[in-house]
């Protein structure tokens, strides 16, 4: 029985060893890539295989799979296009700081399944998955015409708002999540269809990195509907004002400071 449990143990000690260093390599492939394609088609591509579980069972489970594990895919697919664009030289200080957070993403974050943990997931796909959204827009812009480019953000910028609605609404035992997702999708598609045509970013000092408006305002907003949201579930349907006044309060301040002093935008 001693053998037995201490071979339960090593197991579960190599398990844990193997994770990790392959969640590290990945994040360190992810960004290795970059530099050596100066593109992020193969690092998009690694991001996918790396959810090959996902259809590891019957077809007709795919689709399902793919909706429960979309906050995942939206990060993982955002962190790879934000080190693209952000990539400026070898080791650049904003390419670390990228790729560890990449990594803290896979490590720490992802495998949790807490609530706060999982408001966490939904706030950094919201946030990261906006950034990447609005930088893909220069590129599509590039090469196609406007009516494309506008129709891909409002587009991808739907089914992050829904997705990570969803992810949310699951942790609890609502019913319709799909109608109420598609709710949060359609009002984050309407904020991007609205940035189209007044973008605004903002540089993070000492770094390359940009990030839009769209994506601080989304997230406030989502802040906010969360607020209440949990006012709603905790008190049998009702939202009490001492819970989301602050919330609603603080998101609005931010929203008309930044609308007013720091809006410099640039119109399509």
């Amino acid at each position: 029985m001693a053998d037995f449990a201490k071979l339960t143990r090593s197991r579960s000690i190599l398990s844990e060893v193997t994770y990790i260093t392959l969640n590290l390599l990945l994040a360190a492939v992810v960004t290795f890539m970059i530099i050596i394609t100066n593109s992020p088609i193969i690092s998009i591509t690694l991001v996918i295989l790396s959810k090959w579980r996902i259809f590891a069972v019957r077809p007709r489970y795919w689709f399902a799979n793919v909706k429960s594990n979309m906050v995942d895919f939206i990060v993982g697919l955002s962190f790879a296009f934000i080190i693209f664009t952000a990539y400026s030289d070898y080791l650049s200080f904003t390419l670390i700081i990228l790729t560890a957070l990449y990594a803290g993403w896979l490590l720490f974050i992802k495998p949790r399944s807490s609530t706060i943990m999982m408001e966490i997931q939904a706030a950094t796909a919201l946030f990261l998955g906006t950034i990447a959204a609005t930088q893909a827009l220069f590129i599509i812009e590039e090469v196609t015409f406007p009516t494309i480019a506008s129709v891909f953000l409002v587009v991808t910028s739907f089914v992050i708002g829904y997705s990570v609605a969803r992810h949310i609404l699951l942790a609890g035992s609502e019913t319709g999540i799909s109608f109420m997702s598609s709710i949060f999708g359609l009002f984050i598609a309407q904020l991007a269809w609205i940035s189209y045509h007044w973008l605004v970013s903002y540089s993070v000092i000492g770094t390359t990195l940009i990030i839009p408006q769209l994506s601080i305002i989304s997230t406030l907003i989502g802040f906010s509907v969360l607020a209440v949201y949990k006012s709603y579930t905790n008190h049998d349907g009702r939202v009490r004002l001492s819970d989301v006044f602050v919330p609603i309060l603080f998101s609005l301040l931010i929203i008309v400071i930044m609308l007013i002093g720091f809006s410099d935008p640039v119109i399509f």
